[in-house]
């Protein structure tokens, strides 16, 4: 019997060191398998004990060991993120400890399993909140914050009901009956972690719909303004050519009139103003010089030194559309990035693309002095250009990079293509 509520004991509490340690710690393996790895150390530890009668002192040494090296093997991240979680950890070890030396202490009624399920109640108490104080942006932003304090609101009540149970049932409580309890508690922490976790997946899941409806109306509004581009672009190329063509017969009109001198001027001005509407080949896809025609003329960007040098953009077995949206999200994200800066005239954005190595290239460098964050801070239906850019990467067997190095950002996405 002793033996069996030791082991239910020990099932608890690396259920909620898992626990903890997966929820604000980046994990390598799933939880399951951390807490089956973590928990067999523990049962052979217990039986070599047991067989080799290890010193106490010993066995305390090597319990407070273990989570270093799981933390080690088992989660990413720096060593000083992981001190720091493990030195919390042990905090709510010890204050639990404290906790139930006090029951222990100063209730000579409650059963030495009644203490032990009062501190682990305290112990999942304690890591919820540490969970909610050190990772609260992140739960914030997750959708997860209220999962958590779920978890928080079940531990407190538990610890009351265990509490009350014990000073009731005080003078009738069995070796029987606190090992069921004690399996109660297991079960019910388990189920919680499980109903915390389903919970967190299904707001995840509802988060990324809402992101994927949200992508696809976007995806639908650079479509609209390709096109909107591209119709723009010829209705100035045609209106040029026109007018060129009706400004020579007026001119040649016009030689034969006695003002001759007088409408030349008039039609040779009319002439410079027309020749100013260059027509800009950024690059030798039709529909993306007018997109980039279109988009660089933009009021924004005036103060922006934009550079750009793109090739293969018209021979590879990409679709139109594909490329116009992966050009023109890129650059997107390298103007906003340009905008933020305390004074944008001194800013740059360099684009360059080619085939190189089976994949089509486009990298943007662009001047960044502040701190690069890749979430947009756009409005609902916007600033999921990046996530726009990576799936069209991954369609072509691809992937996207950016990085920030000497006050730059440089993105690059790789796109394999059959040349």
């Amino acid at each position: 019997m002793k033996e069996i509520m030791h082991c239910t004991e020990m099932l608890i509490h690396i259920m909620i060191s898992c626990f903890f340690f997966h929820e604000t710690t980046k994990n390598r393996y799933k939880y399951i398998f951390t807490l089956a790895l973590w928990l067999c150390s523990n049962l052979m530890l217990h039986v070599i004990s047991i067989l080799f009668k290890i010193q106490e002192c010993i066995l305390l040494s090597i319990n407070l060991i273990i989570p270093i090296i799981i933390l080690c093997h088992l989660f990413y991240g720096r060593p000083i993120d992981k001190s720091i979680r493990f030195i919390i950890f042990s905090a709510a070890e010890l204050v639990s400890l404290k906790v139930r030396h006090f029951f222990l202490i100063n209730s000579p009624s409650t059963a030495k399993a009644g203490e032990k399920l009062i501190g682990s109640g305290i112990m999942l108490a304690e890591v919820a909140i540490a969970i909610i104080l050190v990772e609260f942006r992140r739960l914030n932003n997750t959708r997860t914050l209220i999962p958590m304090f779920t978890v928080l609101g079940y531990s407190i009540a538990h610890i009351f009901y265990i509490s009350a149970y014990y000073r009731i049932n005080s003078s009738s409580i069995t070796e029987k009956s606190e090992i069921i309890m004690m399996i109660f508690q297991a079960l019910l922490y388990s189920m919680i972690i499980m109903q915390y976790n389903i919970t967190v997946k299904m707001r995840n899941m509802t988060k990324k719909e809402e992101e994927m409806i949200a992508a696809e109306a976007e995806k639908e509004s650079k479509q609209r303004y390709v096109s909107l581009a591209d119709s723009k672009l010829n209705d100035i190329t045609e209106l040029k050519s026109d007018l060129n063509d009706q400004l020579s017969n007026v001119k040649r009109i016009m030689n034969v009139t006695s003002k001759k001198d007088e409408t030349e001027i008039i039609m040779n001005k009319m002439l410079e103003r027309l020749n100013r509407i260059k027509a800009v080949n950024y690059c030798d896809d039709h529909t993306l010089n007018a997109v980039l025609t279109v988009k660089l003329n933009e009021e924004r960007v005036k103060d922006i030194n934009i550079q750009t040098l793109l090739h293969d953009c018209n021979h590879i077995d990409i679709d139109n559309y594909e490329m116009c949206s992966l050009v023109s999200n890129m650059l997107d994200n390298a103007i906003e990035c340009c905008l933020k800066e305390p004074d944008p005239s001194n800013t740059f954005i360099e684009m360059k693309s080619g085939v190189a190595s089976g994949y089509f290239v486009l990298k943007v460098t662009n001047s960044c002095s502040i701190s690069f964050d890749k979430r947009s801070e756009k409005g609902e239906g916007h600033g999921f250009g990046l996530k726009i850019v990576k799936e069209i990467c991954n369609m072509h067997n691809g992937e996207f990079t950016i990085k920030q190095n000497n006050n730059k950002v440089i993105s690059t996405a790789f796109l394999r293509v059959n040349q």
